[in-house]
């Protein structure tokens, strides 16, 4: 954005009655406040936005598990079809981006993007994207989570690092890890020595539940919106064998073999051999050496040749040792104790415990799936940060009144320098907030003269590439945000409320919270003082309660389409006498902010809406537009969300 302040939405008031100039708001009569010339009030209905309306950035990071297993859970790769459809529609929307790591024998990162010189695991590039899923279709070896999440870590809070504060600000992280069994290797008591003051009863819990919670608190300190991760479970097949398709009258099965509908669809199949359980005998695969009965997705009940993993899940004592079930409750099978469920079993159970207690680390879900056919993503929020906003701050700020100790002092070019004073610096122009047209403001350079910069003397920095952009809109450029250690992406770059290019005017700390500082011991903080449009460098009590600006904030609710909206009216907003800069004398700007956040997050970085009136004020006793008050409404107001 280029440099100048609300310049797509400065509203000029003398110009034809644009904003209704009239005695009224949208709920009736102001208030019969008398016609002084040289003071103002304004008003207005303002709304938060529809949370639907605001699309910020989502990054969605998918954890794959490509293990030999895998293969035999999803053999139509229906898991990649999952995430494949999930892109698709959500990839369109422009905000979001997308990771893949696929994890075995070893993880890595499927998605590698430049981006200037810094390399992403994010993308929105199709083709990376593309190529990421069909690898995601070739699966073998085992299942090495441990390494999954260290890749993890390291892609999220690398990019976290990099990211620009402000859309960082917005940004939600939602990480899905699709799996089908307990780790291997496991993780081993010994691992946990080191990580954990009193060892936990469970390591392997412990160990994963601290890298999500880990992950999600980087993120959140670096200033993300949002991290969730989620657990996607699906199971072994309950019935094992080569795919084949039902509907096929002569399915490739082999001798000895059918094929069985063992899914939700149609033409999900799989060749197995039956069996007697009265008399059991199974001969085609000396691994599927037990006969399992199991239900199946039509209703009926087949017995079948499986391995003993699969016959845990069964609830018949298929090792004859006395118990009638393999598993605590044949109904939730992986719901066992692990000290009742037997060997064969443990690694199920495993799976599902760990799925849960990482998804419960980082308040996302865990989903299990009975058939790969019926995995999907559609419980998982995928939308950008989306709560109602409400309001931060309101502030009215005339620009060109200087708040001093002995009243305001007119300040033509709206730089933070008074003209009297300009007029006693040598070379400095009351007319131009930038004397010298180096593109650093005049208070800028006088503020930093002990780095060796004049206001009346071209300076040239070599860190700085373009002086005149302003990427966040806050009135100070990139290189001014720099000079000042402000943040570039940040409209507040303190989240106090109060705008950087308003601080920079006030005399205030722009990177420290004006809200817990009383600069000049008055006992008003800072904050107040700003609003009050008072001087926050002197004590000016004396004057404080004829000058201060006067607010009143009427809460109205909350609109169907979850909009906050409040009844504002700020009045005692004092206009001074300026120099004529070229389209006559006596022009005041004064800008109005509006700020939102999402409810629950008062300290966190706001939205702005910001808009400008000018009011032409010719003293004695002359004003242009001649109300005592100024309505404003949302269509006068732009957008700042950086």
């Amino acid at each position: 954005m280029a440099r100048g302040l609300l310049a797509g939405a400065t509203v000029v008031a003398a110009l034809a009655g644009t904003l209704g100039c009239t005695d009224r708001s949208l709920y009736g009569t102001l208030g019969q406040e008398p016609l002084i010339a040289d003071k103002l009030t304004i008003t207005g209905v303002l709304c938060t936005d529809n949370p639907a309306t605001r699309k910020f950035p989502v990054k969605i990071l998918f954890i794959v598990d490509s293990s030999g297993p895998m293969r035999e859970a999803a053999p139509l790769a229906e898991h990649v079809v999952a995430i494949e459809q999930t892109i698709s529609q959500f990839l369109p929307i422009n905000n979001v981006s997308v990771g893949i790591i696929r994890y075995d024998t070893g993880a890595r990162s499927l998605i590698s993007e430049q981006v200037g010189r810094i390399t992403s695991g994010f993308t929105r590039d199709d083709a990376l994207i593309d190529a990421a899923t069909v690898d995601l279709r070739n699966a073998a070896g085992a299942r090495d989570l441990a390494s999954a999440m260290s890749l993890a870590e390291s892609i999220i809070t690398g990019d976290a690092f990099q990211a620009d504060l402000g859309p960082l600000s917005r940004t939600k992280y939602v990480v899905v890890h699709v799996t089908t069994g307990s780790p291997a290797p496991a993780i081993v008591p010994d691992r946990c020595r080191d990580l954990f003051e009193v060892p936990p009863p469970n390591c392997e819990q412990a160990y994963f539940t601290k890298a999500v919670r880990d992950i999600r608190d980087t993120v959140l300190e670096l200033g993300a919106a949002e991290f969730s991760f989620h657990t996607v479970h699906l199971e072994q097949p309950h019935v094992e064998g080569a795919p084949c398709d039902p509907r096929d009258p002569m399915p490739m099965c082999g001798a000895g073999l059918v094929c069985i509908n063992a899914g939700v669809r149609a033409d999900i199949g799989r060749c197995v051999e039956l069996c007697d359980p009265m008399n059991p005998v199974c001969t085609t695969n000396p691994l599927r050496s037990t006969c399992a009965v199991t239900d199946l997705p039509n209703g009926t009940t087949i017995n079948f040749c499986a391995r003993d993993e699969l016959s845990c899940f069964d609830g018949v004592d298929n090792d004859r040792d006395g118990t009638t079930m393999d598993c605590a409750d044949p109904n939730y099978p992986y719901n066992c104790n692990n000290a009742e469920c037997e060997t064969s079993c443990r690694s199920s159970c495993r799976a599902e415990t760990l799925g849960i207690q990482m998804s419960l680390a980082a308040g996302g879900k865990y989903q299990r799936f009975a058939s790969a056919d019926q995995l999907n993503f559609a419980n998982i929020d995928f939308r950008s940060t989306q709560r109602l906003f409400v309001l931060k701050e309101f502030l009215v700020y005339n620009r060109n009144a200087i708040p001093t100790i002995n009243g305001f002092l007119p300040d033509t070019d709206a730089d933070g320098l008074s003209d009297a004073e300009e007029l006693q610096i040598d070379g400095l122009d009351p007319l131009s907030a930038d004397s010298d047209g180096d593109f650093y403001g005049d208070k800028v350079e006088h503020l930093l003269r002990a780095l060796g910069m004049d206001p009346a003397v071209p300076t040239v920095l070599e860190d700085c590439d373009d002086p005149t952009i302003d990427t966040d809109g806050d009135g100070l450029t990139d290189c001014e945000e720099k000079l000042l250690a402000s943040d570039r992406t940040l409209f507040d770059t303190d989240a106090d409320g109060f705008p950087d290019g308003i601080e920079l005017r006030a005399g205030t700390n722009i990177i420290y919270n004006d809200n817990l500082e009383d600069l000049d011991l008055d006992g008003v903080n800072n904050g107040r003082e700003i609003r009050a449009h008072t001087d926050a460098t002197s004590n000016d009590a004396t004057v404080r309660a004829e000058l201060a600006y006067r607010y009143r904030t009427t809460d109205l609710g909350t609109t169907e389409d979850l909009r906050s909206c409040y009844d504002m009216r700020v009045s005692n907003v004092t206009l001074v006498d300026t120099l004529d800069r070229g389209f006559g004398p006596g022009n005041n700007d004064i800008d109005i902010y509006f700020g939102q956040v999402p409810d629950g997050d008062l300290e966190g970085y706001g939205i702005f809406h910001a808009a400008q009136l000018r009011i032409q004020y010719l003293p004695p006793d002359r004003r242009i537009p001649d109300v005592a008050a100024v309505q404003v409404d949302e269509t006068d107001f732009a957008v700042f969300e950086q």
